[in-house]
């Protein structure tokens, strides 16, 4: 999987990890370093930073001091390739 891909599925499914089930995408806390983050992807520290500027440019998210938010959840997914049922997670 690509790293751009990684990077989008992971800002999907965070929501669902942070807050109860059903909730919409959109801006959340982002307690990771880029280094961290990119070591949860997979991917270098320089890659990461790299993918999250062409996301920043293409205005699909917002990324600045540990907050990050996705600008428009429905072009996000759709620019990510993602179908809003692959990010539903039955909680138990």
């Amino acid at each position: 999987m690509a790293a751009k891909d990684r990077l989008n599925r992971f800002l999907c499914n965070m929501p669902d990890e942070l807050k109860p089930a059903g909730s919409e995408l959109q801006s959340f806390s982002l307690p990771l370093t880029n280094k961290e983050l990119a070591q949860l992807l997979a991917i270098t520290p320089e890659h990461l930073c790299r993918v999250l500027k062409e996301s920043n440019q293409q205005d699909l998210i917002k990324h600045a001091k540990g907050v990050l938010t996705v600008t428009d959840a429905a072009e996000f997914l759709k620019k990510a390739q993602l179908k809003p049922p692959l990010l539903v997670i039955t909680r138990l």
